[in-house]
């Protein structure tokens, strides 16, 4: 977790970017990514496990701290769990949340830059103007963390305690 800094610092992968694309080339696998893939599809149940007890860690942890809305999964569903997100209040309080937990070496993100409704080549599939109140808040309030299996307990410790001083403040 604390290497998180060196992907986002690429600045050829775009991460926190939302790019609406339909000219991607459909090709094979390159042999180093199959065998990557091979590598890991045996030990993909045991990654899902570590997601999962993850996020519910950090879900019985931050529910009910100020300024905090946990996005629930829906009843009787079995997500991945690829990040844990959470709703805070504001833009700003957000900014100050992701700033201070990657100066401590975890990887949150705001996930989306955007609503849909702002990708100009969407707007000809769009049936009216679109409505995106919703989608502009939780884009603007959205952080997420990791659960990745190597996220340890203490990372998760010094995430929670991040989260519950700064993300502190008015209910969402």
């Amino acid at each position: 977790p604390w290497l998180y800094w060196m992907p986002e610092s690429l600045p050829g992968l775009g991460l926190g970017r939302t790019e609406y694309r339909t000219d991607f080339p459909l090709d094979r696998m390159s042999p180093w990514l199959a065998a990557l893939a091979a590598t890991m599809w045996p030990r993909l149940d045991a990654f899902v496990a570590a997601r999962t007890a993850n996020a519910a860690r950090y879900r019985a942890r931050l529910s009910g701290v100020p300024g905090i809305s946990i996005v629930r999964p829906t009843a009787g569903s079995r997500p991945s769990d690829l990040r844990f997100p959470m709703l805070v209040t504001d833009a700003g309080r957000r900014d100050d949340l992701i700033g201070a937990l990657r100066t401590a070496g975890i990887g949150a993100t705001g996930s989306y830059p955007g609503s849909i409704a702002d990708i100009p080549e969407l707007e000809p599939r769009f049936a009216g103007p679109p409505d995106a109140i919703q989608g502009r808040s939780i884009a603007a309030r959205i952080v997420t963390l990791p659960t990745h299996p190597l996220v340890s307990g203490r990372d998760i410790d010094r995430a929670v305690r991040l989260v519950t001083r700064i993300g502190g403040g008015v209910s969402c």
